[in-house]
């Protein structure tokens, strides 16, 4: 690490500390936020609780077992990276409660 390196390190961990708690409460209600959205307009799609990141993960398996699309046919990936623009990350059931838990 280079003396820039050092010098802004030593910053960040001596003068900080109020930066990085509004950064946590504002990524916090971030989620909170989608959480509420999700829950309150979109139903049968359910958010996954966070840990330790900011990203949110949406379980929308019962959406496509009721349409008749499958989770994971090609209609539902063209579906959600057209008209919803993400691509979809299917999961089984083993993989998906271990990252859970």
């Amino acid at each position: 690490m280079d003396k820039r390196g050092i010098t802004t390190t030593e910053a960040a961990y001596t003068y900080g500390d109020e930066w990085y708690e509004a950064v946590k409460k504002y990524i916090k209600a971030n989620i909170d936020f989608v959480d509420d959205y999700i829950r309150e307009n979109i139903p049968g799609v359910k958010a996954i609780p966070t840990e330790g990141t900011y990203l949110v993960w949406l379980d929308s398996g019962s959406i496509f077992g009721k349409t008749g699309a499958g989770f994971g046919s090609a209609s539902a990936d063209k579906f959600l990276s057209e008209s919803v623009r993400i691509l979809a990350e299917r999961l089984t059931q083993s993989e998906l409660v271990p990252r859970l838990s």
